[in-house]
Protein backbone atom coordinates (compact mmCIF):
# COMPACT_ATOMS: atom_id res chain seq x y z
CA UNK A 1 0.00 0.00 0.00
CA UNK A 2 1.06 3.68 -0.87
CA UNK A 3 0.27 5.87 2.29
CA UNK A 4 1.61 9.65 3.09
CA UNK A 5 2.13 10.84 6.88
CA UNK A 6 2.26 14.69 6.79
CA UNK A 7 4.44 16.42 9.38
CA UNK A 8 3.77 19.66 10.24
CA UNK A 9 5.47 22.22 11.35
CA UNK A 10 7.65 22.01 15.00
CA UNK A 11 10.08 20.63 16.80
CA UNK A 12 10.06 17.05 17.14
CA UNK A 13 12.66 15.57 19.50
CA UNK A 14 12.88 12.03 19.20
CA UNK A 15 14.61 9.62 21.89
CA UNK A 16 14.69 7.04 19.99
CA UNK A 17 15.44 5.77 16.30
CA UNK A 18 12.36 5.64 14.02
CA UNK A 19 13.39 2.36 12.45
CA UNK A 20 11.45 1.05 8.44
CA UNK A 21 11.32 -1.91 7.33
CA UNK A 22 9.48 -3.72 4.27
CA UNK A 23 6.05 -3.45 5.91
CA UNK A 24 6.76 0.49 5.29
CA UNK A 25 7.30 -0.06 1.70
CA UNK A 26 5.45 2.93 0.01
CA UNK A 27 5.56 5.49 2.60
CA UNK A 28 6.50 8.74 1.90
CA UNK A 29 6.83 11.41 4.72
CA UNK A 30 6.43 15.00 3.71
CA UNK A 31 6.12 18.19 5.26
CA UNK A 32 3.30 19.80 5.74
CA UNK A 33 2.23 22.26 3.12
CA UNK A 34 4.71 25.19 3.18
CA UNK A 35 5.79 23.90 6.76
CA UNK A 36 9.03 23.11 8.58
CA UNK A 37 9.25 20.18 10.63
CA UNK A 38 12.20 19.30 12.26
CA UNK A 39 13.18 15.76 13.81
CA UNK A 40 15.98 16.59 16.45
CA UNK A 41 18.20 13.81 17.92
CA UNK A 42 19.21 16.20 20.89
CA UNK A 43 18.47 16.73 24.55
CA UNK A 44 17.18 20.60 25.52
CA UNK A 45 19.51 21.35 28.40
CA UNK A 46 18.07 24.24 31.29
CA UNK A 47 18.12 25.31 34.63
CA UNK A 48 21.97 26.60 34.10
CA UNK A 49 23.42 27.99 37.20
CA UNK A 50 26.92 31.20 36.95
CA UNK A 51 29.42 29.68 38.20
CA UNK A 52 31.53 33.02 37.85
CA UNK A 53 34.37 33.70 35.27
CA UNK A 54 31.65 33.35 32.33
CA UNK A 55 30.75 29.99 32.77
CA UNK A 56 27.59 28.29 33.54
CA UNK A 57 26.54 24.70 34.64
CA UNK A 58 23.30 21.67 34.44
CA UNK A 59 22.97 18.83 35.54
CA UNK A 60 22.77 15.83 33.07
CA UNK A 61 21.41 12.73 33.35
CA UNK A 62 24.67 11.49 31.35
CA UNK A 63 27.88 12.37 29.93
CA UNK A 64 27.56 14.75 27.00
CA UNK A 65 29.32 13.99 23.60
CA UNK A 66 31.21 16.58 21.37
CA UNK A 67 27.84 17.48 19.90
CA UNK A 68 26.55 20.58 21.68
CA UNK A 69 25.17 23.53 19.79
CA UNK A 70 23.26 26.99 21.34
CA UNK A 71 20.89 29.14 19.31
CA UNK A 72 21.48 26.22 16.53
CA UNK A 73 25.41 26.69 16.61
CA UNK A 74 28.09 24.11 17.40
CA UNK A 75 29.91 24.97 20.20
CA UNK A 76 33.77 23.85 20.21
CA UNK A 77 34.77 20.92 23.13
CA UNK A 78 37.37 21.99 25.47
CA UNK A 79 40.58 20.79 25.07
CA UNK A 80 44.60 20.20 25.34
CA UNK A 81 46.40 22.99 23.71
CA UNK A 82 45.63 26.56 22.25
CA UNK A 83 42.59 26.25 20.05
CA UNK A 84 42.51 29.05 17.86
CA UNK A 85 38.97 29.42 15.85
CA UNK A 86 41.10 31.21 13.03
CA UNK A 87 43.44 28.49 12.66
CA UNK A 88 40.95 25.09 13.14
CA UNK A 89 42.81 22.85 11.46
CA UNK A 90 46.01 23.48 12.68
CA UNK A 91 45.61 24.97 16.46
CA UNK A 92 45.51 23.02 19.50
CA UNK A 93 47.23 19.65 18.20
CA UNK A 94 50.48 18.01 20.37
CA UNK A 95 52.80 15.88 18.90
CA UNK A 96 52.71 12.49 19.89
CA UNK A 97 55.49 9.76 20.51
CA UNK A 98 55.25 6.16 19.67
CA UNK A 99 55.41 3.98 22.74
CA UNK A 100 59.02 2.37 23.23
CA UNK A 101 58.18 -1.22 21.92
CA UNK A 102 56.56 0.53 18.71
CA UNK A 103 53.57 1.93 17.15
CA UNK A 104 50.88 0.82 19.34
CA UNK A 105 46.73 1.06 18.24
CA UNK A 106 46.21 1.76 21.96
CA UNK A 107 48.89 3.89 23.73
CA UNK A 108 51.01 6.09 23.01
CA UNK A 109 53.60 8.41 24.96
CA UNK A 110 53.37 12.37 25.19
CA UNK A 111 55.49 15.17 26.18
CA UNK A 112 55.87 15.99 30.02
CA UNK A 113 53.18 19.20 30.54
CA UNK A 114 51.41 18.56 27.47
CA UNK A 115 48.47 16.90 29.32
CA UNK A 116 47.39 18.89 33.21
CA UNK A 117 48.39 16.52 35.40
CA UNK A 118 44.86 16.42 37.41
CA UNK A 119 42.80 15.29 33.96
CA UNK A 120 41.40 12.17 34.78
CA UNK A 121 39.72 9.73 32.55
CA UNK A 122 35.75 9.57 32.68
CA UNK A 123 32.84 8.84 30.73
CA UNK A 124 32.86 12.64 28.61
CA UNK A 125 36.34 12.27 28.13
CA UNK A 126 37.84 11.52 24.90
CA UNK A 127 41.03 12.12 22.63
CA UNK A 128 41.51 12.46 18.99
CA UNK A 129 44.67 11.48 17.58
CA UNK A 130 45.62 11.92 13.52
CA UNK A 131 48.14 9.84 11.87
CA UNK A 132 51.19 11.17 11.04
CA UNK A 133 49.95 12.19 7.16
CA UNK A 134 46.86 13.31 8.63
CA UNK A 135 44.63 11.77 6.14
CA UNK A 136 42.94 10.04 9.18
CA UNK A 137 42.31 10.54 11.76
CA UNK A 138 40.12 8.34 15.30
CA UNK A 139 38.21 9.59 18.41
CA UNK A 140 38.17 7.12 21.51
CA UNK A 141 37.53 7.22 24.83
CA UNK A 142 40.36 7.64 27.37
CA UNK A 143 40.85 4.26 29.33
CA UNK A 144 44.41 5.74 31.36
CA UNK A 145 46.34 8.84 31.78
CA UNK A 146 49.96 7.89 33.41
CA UNK A 147 51.53 10.60 34.27
CA UNK A 148 54.73 9.27 35.25
CA UNK A 149 55.39 7.23 32.43
CA UNK A 150 53.66 10.14 30.35
CA UNK A 151 51.80 7.19 28.39
CA UNK A 152 47.76 7.91 27.21
CA UNK A 153 45.46 4.10 26.92
CA UNK A 154 42.58 4.32 24.96
CA UNK A 155 39.11 2.33 25.23
CA UNK A 156 39.24 1.10 21.70
CA UNK A 157 42.33 0.54 19.43
CA UNK A 158 42.88 3.55 16.81
CA UNK A 159 42.23 2.22 13.24
CA UNK A 160 46.35 2.71 12.49
CA UNK A 161 49.36 2.52 14.59
CA UNK A 162 49.99 5.34 16.71
CA UNK A 163 53.52 6.44 15.08
CA UNK A 164 55.94 9.26 16.35
CA UNK A 165 55.18 12.46 14.90
CA UNK A 166 50.88 12.00 14.45
CA UNK A 167 49.17 14.30 16.99
CA UNK A 168 46.76 14.54 19.59
CA UNK A 169 44.29 16.77 21.64
CA UNK A 170 41.81 15.64 24.94
CA UNK A 171 38.68 16.71 24.82
CA UNK A 172 35.52 17.41 26.50
CA UNK A 173 36.54 18.18 30.42
CA UNK A 174 35.33 21.30 31.86
CA UNK A 175 38.52 21.95 33.17
CA UNK A 176 40.20 22.67 29.53
CA UNK A 177 37.27 25.43 29.31
CA UNK A 178 39.29 28.93 28.23
CA UNK A 179 37.52 30.69 25.55
CA UNK A 180 33.78 31.79 24.75
CA UNK A 181 32.16 29.12 22.59
CA UNK A 182 33.78 26.33 24.72
CA UNK A 183 32.03 23.42 26.98
CA UNK A 184 33.05 20.31 28.85
CA UNK A 185 32.01 17.56 31.11
CA UNK A 186 32.64 17.59 34.26
CA UNK A 187 32.29 14.54 36.34
CA UNK A 188 32.34 15.01 39.96
CA UNK A 189 28.94 16.73 39.80
CA UNK A 190 27.97 15.22 37.25
CA UNK A 191 27.30 19.00 34.78
CA UNK A 192 27.73 19.60 31.52
CA UNK A 193 30.04 23.40 31.80
CA UNK A 194 29.59 26.20 28.94
CA UNK A 195 31.01 29.12 28.71
CA UNK A 196 28.24 31.13 25.85
CA UNK A 197 29.00 33.92 23.54
CA UNK A 198 25.92 35.53 24.59
CA UNK A 199 25.61 35.07 28.46
CA UNK A 200 22.14 37.19 28.85
CA UNK A 201 20.67 34.94 25.95
CA UNK A 202 22.09 31.82 25.61
CA UNK A 203 19.37 29.57 27.38
CA UNK A 204 16.39 31.38 25.90
CA UNK A 205 18.53 30.38 22.53
CA UNK A 206 18.31 27.16 23.34
CA UNK A 207 21.41 24.63 24.38
CA UNK A 208 20.72 21.25 22.83
CA UNK A 209 23.23 18.00 23.49
CA UNK A 210 23.13 15.68 20.81
CA UNK A 211 22.41 12.26 21.74
CA UNK A 212 21.07 10.12 18.59
CA UNK A 213 23.77 9.01 15.86
CA UNK A 214 20.65 8.12 13.39
CA UNK A 215 17.33 9.97 13.65
CA UNK A 216 15.88 7.57 10.86
CA UNK A 217 16.53 3.85 9.62
CA UNK A 218 15.33 1.86 7.23
CA UNK A 219 16.10 -1.61 7.03
CA UNK A 220 15.15 -3.39 3.00
CA UNK A 221 12.81 -0.66 2.66
CA UNK A 222 11.46 0.03 -0.55
CA UNK A 223 9.91 3.29 -2.56
CA UNK A 224 10.01 5.26 0.99
CA UNK A 225 10.29 9.28 0.35
CA UNK A 226 11.34 11.58 2.70
CA UNK A 227 11.01 15.07 1.41
CA UNK A 228 10.96 18.88 3.35
CA UNK A 229 12.09 17.71 6.67
CA UNK A 230 14.69 18.93 8.63
CA UNK A 231 17.40 16.30 10.41
CA UNK A 232 19.08 18.29 13.37
CA UNK A 233 21.22 17.69 16.49
CA UNK A 234 22.79 14.22 15.53
CA UNK A 235 26.07 12.81 16.82
CA UNK A 236 29.32 13.23 14.80
CA UNK A 237 29.60 9.35 14.51
CA UNK A 238 26.30 9.07 13.20
CA UNK A 239 23.97 9.18 10.12
CA UNK A 240 21.08 11.14 10.47
CA UNK A 241 19.21 9.07 8.06
CA UNK A 242 20.43 5.35 7.36
CA UNK A 243 19.43 3.35 4.27
CA UNK A 244 20.16 0.03 4.53
CA UNK A 245 18.78 -2.33 1.46
CA UNK A 246 15.86 -1.72 -0.49
CA UNK A 247 15.74 0.19 -3.46
CA UNK A 248 13.97 2.92 -5.14
CA UNK A 249 14.07 5.60 -2.37
CA UNK A 250 13.74 8.76 -2.61
CA UNK A 251 15.29 11.77 -0.58
CA UNK A 252 14.62 15.31 -1.85
CA UNK A 253 14.49 18.57 -0.34
CA UNK A 254 15.30 18.23 2.77
CA UNK A 255 17.83 20.34 5.43
CA UNK A 256 21.01 18.45 7.11
CA UNK A 257 21.84 20.61 10.19
CA UNK A 258 24.70 19.57 13.12
CA UNK A 259 25.23 16.41 12.61
CA UNK A 260 28.11 14.26 11.50
CA UNK A 261 26.94 12.32 7.93
CA UNK A 262 23.55 13.50 6.52
CA UNK A 263 22.79 10.32 4.25
CA UNK A 264 24.05 6.94 4.62
CA UNK A 265 23.28 4.15 1.44
CA UNK A 266 24.44 0.94 2.46
CA UNK A 267 23.22 -1.54 -0.67
CA UNK A 268 20.72 0.38 -1.69
CA UNK A 269 19.91 0.82 -5.20
CA UNK A 270 18.01 2.59 -7.67
CA UNK A 271 17.18 5.44 -5.04
CA UNK A 272 17.37 9.23 -5.82
CA UNK A 273 18.73 11.77 -3.33
CA UNK A 274 18.13 15.42 -4.55
CA UNK A 275 18.18 18.93 -3.63
CA UNK A 276 19.14 17.79 0.05
CA UNK A 277 22.99 19.38 0.87
CA UNK A 278 21.24 22.79 2.31
CA UNK A 279 22.61 25.06 5.07
CA UNK A 280 24.19 21.85 6.65
CA UNK A 281 27.31 20.95 8.23
CA UNK A 282 27.12 17.10 7.76
CA UNK A 283 27.78 15.01 4.72
CA UNK A 284 26.63 11.69 2.32
CA UNK A 285 28.39 8.55 2.84
CA UNK A 286 27.53 6.13 0.18
CA UNK A 287 28.84 2.28 0.85
CA UNK A 288 28.43 -0.78 -1.60
CA UNK A 289 25.48 1.51 -3.11
CA UNK A 290 24.26 1.07 -6.76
Amino acid sequence: DIDTTYVPGGTYRLNKTLTLDSHDDGHSFLAYKSETPVLSGGERVTGFTYEGKGLYSAKLSSANGLDVSIGGVRQHAAQTGDFDPARAATSGWHVLKAESTGASKTSFNFSAGDIPSGLKPHAGLVVQTFDTERLKDDIAHVKSIDQYHHTVTLDDAASYGLRTGGTYRMMNDASLIRDAGEFGWRAGDGKLVVKPEHAGSFQSDGVVVARLGSLIKTSNASNVSFEGLTFSDTRYDGSALSMQGGHGNSVGGNHFVNGGTAVSLDGTDESRIADSIRNWTARMRILDSQ
